[in-house]
C-alpha cells in the first residue's frame, strides 16, 4: 500500500534536525526501554525512577543505541553517519558515559 499505513506499520514522523542527530535511535531507543520495561513488568521487578542511574541502564541504553546505529548502518547508512548518530542516541541518554 504505497502512501498509506496498515494497522500493523509502525509509523514516527521525525524531524530531519532530529533525525541527522540521533538517526533511527530518536524513537526506536524509546521503543527498547518500553519493551525492557514491559519485561520487568511481567517478571514482577522493579523498574522505577531510579533505574535510570545503574550501571545495568547505563549498559542496556548504551547497547540500545550501538543496535540502532547498526540497523542504522545495515539500512543504507554509511558507518561514520550512523556511529555519529548512535553516539549522540547514547549521550543523550547515558551522559556520564
Amino acid at each position: 500500500m504505497t502512501g498509506q499505513s496498515s494497522s500493523s506499520d509502525h509509523v514516527a514522523t521525525v524531524g530531519p534536525k532530529m533525525w541527522g542527530e540521533f538517526g533511527p535511535g530518536a524513537v526506536g531507543f524509546g521503543w527498547d526501554l518500553a519493551l525492557r520495561g514491559l519485561y520487568a513488568h511481567l517478571r514482577g521487578e522493579s523498574f522505577g525512577p531510579d533505574w535510570q542511574s545503574t550501571p545495568q541502564a547505563g549498559e542496556f541504553m548504551t547497547l540500545s543505541s550501538r543496535a540502532w546505529g547498526v540497523a542504522h548502518e545495515a539500512s543504507g547508512a554509511l558507518a561514520p553517519v550512523a556511529t555519529a548518530a548512535a553516539e549522540n542516541t547514547a549521550k543523550a541518554y547515558v551522559p556520564e558515559r
